[in-house]
């Protein structure tokens, strides 16, 4: 249960009486589209709270301001997914405190030519996210422990100029330097991708080669097939004749 506690500003806190941050196992099934030109506004505003935050190691309250912000539901259970549709380009948010299984934005229906998930805790957690061949996502993790060695500026701030880009640009560029970057498909996958390509490629090479050959071969003896056989008689008769 979520309960309501003050407002500081433009700023409303929210603290869970359940201290438990496990992740639910329920798959999720909202797909929030969001309003570009309010988000953008609200998180404006949200920067002005931030300003005057100097506890950079405390995240608390942070990713529910910035889900708040952004339109997507703050309910507990299973993650929530913000869709933003661009001129060119449609791509999704998630904002979290535990790494990703790819596969869920398959079964979530969440799946767009981009995903960006942040994650957001204040303590170091072991990374288990986990890659979908499928699924192309980039997830950026932000721990307290390391927000406070952060040299480019306040790192509130500097998620929040993130955010505001990737709803215009449909890309997420990390600005703070100490973000931690999970990726999927995995580098790994990506290169066995690649190597399966190159294979294919020079299979389709050797094919296309060895026709042209044969067609090659094929043209200079249709060009000499009217060629008179004697021209090719070496014995001593024919010799002799020819001197």
């Amino acid at each position: 249960m979520v309960v309501q506690e003050k407002k500081k500003g433009n700023r409303q806190n929210y603290v869970s009486r359940n201290k438990s941050t496990k992740a639910s196992p329920s798959v999720a099934t909202a797909n929030v589209v969001i309003n570009v030109d309010n988000a953008k506004q609200k998180l404006q505003e949200l920067k002005s709270v931030y300003q005057q935050k100097m506890d950079f190691a405390d995240t608390r309250g942070f990713l529910t301001d910035l889900r708040t912000a952004l339109g997507i539901p703050n309910d507990r259970g299973a993650s929530k997914y913000g869709v933003v549709k661009g001129d060119d380009f449609i791509a999704s948010i998630s904002l979290t405190n535990h790494n990703s299984n790819a596969q869920t934005y398959v079964d979530a229906n969440a799946n767009y030519p981009y995903n960006l998930r942040l994650m957001i805790r204040r303590r170091y957690r072991k990374n288990t996210f986990k890659p979908h061949p499928s699924v192309n996502l980039e997830e950026y993790v932000y721990f307290g422990q390391e927000m406070v060695k952060c040299t480019n500026g306040n790192p509130y701030l500097l998620i929040i100029d993130g955010i505001i880009e990737f709803l215009s640009k449909g890309k997420y560029e990390d600005k703070t330097g100490i973000a931690h970057k999970n990726q999927s498909p995995s580098i790994t996958e990506s290169k066995n991708e690649s190597k399966n390509m190159k294979k294919n490629l020079v299979k389709i090479n050797e094919s296309t080669l060895r026709q042209i050959v044969a067609e090659s071969v094929k043209k200079v003896l249709k060009e000499y097939s009217d060629v008179n056989k004697a021209d090719f008689d070496m014995s001593p008769e024919a010799v002799s004749y020819r001197i």
